[in-house]
């Protein structure tokens, strides 16, 4: 899939969207709980990988990374809330109540174990890291209510012969570890 021409906007049903405003996106996800985490490896509708969040609520998030040229970054994160669904089946239901059963984890195990440790997490809020990264790309953090962080950012793949792709680079930070010294 060939990336947008005009990084400020994302290719939707026929028509060009723009991503979610950042105030927009903290007022939306600050205190709630996550429910799910899915990584798609993608190419998604930007030519990177999906994360994919969905909260208690049922309000959804897709994070992707796209190039942009009318920016100081060369690659941004971008955002997409989706409203909660309408219809919900039982087994969303049991999941949003239970959380997700065993043997539905991702393959990957990297991404098994975040999803072990970022599921029923609630978000504080978001850091946006104001200068590019080393790379040119544009970084993020979710921090949650126990201390730990859940960092984003937007980079490049490049390979021989081909034209870099964006990809999404994550980071879990366990909370940091308090100690009780007793005399």
């Amino acid at each position: 899939m060939p990336f947008p021409k005009d990084g400020h906007l994302l290719p939707g049903h026929g028509r060009a969207e723009k991503p979610e405003k950042r105030t927009r996106l903290a007022e939306m996800l600050e205190g709630g709980q996550i429910a799910t985490l899915d990584v798609d490896a993608g190419p998604g509708p930007t030519g990177s990988p999906v994360m994919g969040i969905e909260l208690a609520t049922g309000v959804r998030l897709a994070i992707m990374a796209a190039r942009d040229r009318n920016s100081r970054y060369r690659v941004r994160l971008i955002f997409r809330l989706m409203p909660a669904r309408a219809i919900w089946t039982p087994d969303d239901e049991r999941r949003s109540r239970f959380g997700r059963p065993a043997n539905e984890y991702d393959p990957d195990p990297k991404v098994a174990a975040m999803q072990r440790r970022v599921e029923g997490e609630v978000i504080r809020g978001l850091i946006q890291q104001e200068e590019p990264t080393s790379f040119g790309g544009e970084a993020m953090a979710m921090e949650f209510r126990n201390g730990a962080r859940l960092s984003l950012a937007a980079g490049l793949i490049e390979e021989v012969g081909k034209t870099p792709r964006p990809d999404i680079i994550w980071d879990y930070k366990d909370p940091p570890r308090r100690s009780l010294l007793v005399r």
